[in-house]
């Protein structure tokens, strides 16, 4: 809240994790001698942000076309844009922080949109008389303006390699009854936890039996490969460490080789807090933990 009386305001913050506050403030509060600013503490749930494909649709059930889209979109650009630099180019749905797990070895689809025309040529859909090839909605994910604002980058994009991207805002039982009942979407704005192990949160999105229709942040997209599910079986049973390390880098592989979901960043939350507050514990899952030892300085 705003110190009343004092021009100008300054906030009184103790603690604010996960993002409080509009990112186009963060520099401006990070200049505050009186607030502290981090991003540390959320490595335990490890959030990557990504789009979902309805292989149901018949241009996105192309591969091409998926390859195409995600050579169309500038991550780096995203980021700076719409995340104010809070976050790093995704190459796989295992962020590179989960060093012990994360393939940085994947089939790459870098922002290049020469590459991006040529895949559509190819895959048959030619520019019409406006310029544009076909069209897909993209509901994106209703928790704020800061996904509109990203859905409104990747649609600027795809403009420019002729792909009209419709923006549909709605609220979030609505958007979770159309991605994950209906299957009424093309494309979605999704995040997912993968969390410190991503047989917690990655597998559930690629595994082709949880592709069930009523059950959210499931395999929406109609997934559906042989390979995929057997790495994901085998990581089920495996209690070598080595051994399981080798198949989340299979079972990368493979997603980003078949592009159902298209991760886009790897996410970074911020935490702003008082520097007069003290005991904040430095573990991964710092921002969930408990405030239990935590104190204020005089």
């Amino acid at each position: 809240m705003p110190r009343r009386g004092r021009w100008p305001w300054r906030p009184e913050i103790h603690y604010a994790p996960f993002t409080a506050v509009p990112l186009a403030d963060v520099a401006r509060l990070r200049n505050d001698p009186a607030l502290a600013v981090s991003t540390s503490g959320y490595a335990f749930q490890s959030h990557v942000f990504l789009l979902d494909f309805n292989l149901s649709n018949p241009h996105l059930a192309d591969l091409r076309v998926r390859r195409a889209i995600a050579h169309a979109i500038d991550r780096q650009g995203l980021i700076d844009t719409v995340w104010y630099g809070f976050g790093k180019p995704a190459v796989s749905p295992v962020p590179s922080q989960l060093t012990r797990f994360h393939n940085p070895d994947v089939p790459r689809h870098d922002y290049d949109p020469a590459r991006t025309e040529a895949l559509l040529d190819e895959a048959g859909l030619p520019r019409g008389a406006n310029g544009m090839r076909f069209t897909v909605t993209h509901d994106y994910l209703p928790f704020g303006e800061t996904y509109r604002d990203a859905g409104e980058y990747i649609r600027n994009n795809l403009k420019k390699v002729g792909i009209d991207f419709v923006l549909r805002g709605q609220d979030y039982p609505s958007w979770t009854r159309r991605v994950y009942t209906d299957y009424a979407y093309d494309i979605d704005s999704n995040t997912v936890a993968v969390m410190m192990d991503p047989e917690m949160g990655l597998p559930r999105l690629l595994l082709s039996t949880n592709h069930v229709r009523g059950v959210p942040t499931s395999n929406n997209t109609g997934y559906a490969n042989p390979e995929a599910d057997r790495v994901i079986k085998a990581l089920q049973v495996e209690p070598d460490a080595g051994k399981r390390k080798a198949l989340f880098g299979e079972l990368q592989a493979i997603a980003m080789t078949d592009l159902p979901i298209l991760p886009l960043s790897e996410m970074r939350h911020v935490t702003i807090h008082s520097r007069k507050l003290r005991g904040l514990a430095p573990a991964p899952d710092a921002a969930l933990a408990s405030l239990a030892d935590a104190w204020l300085s005089a």
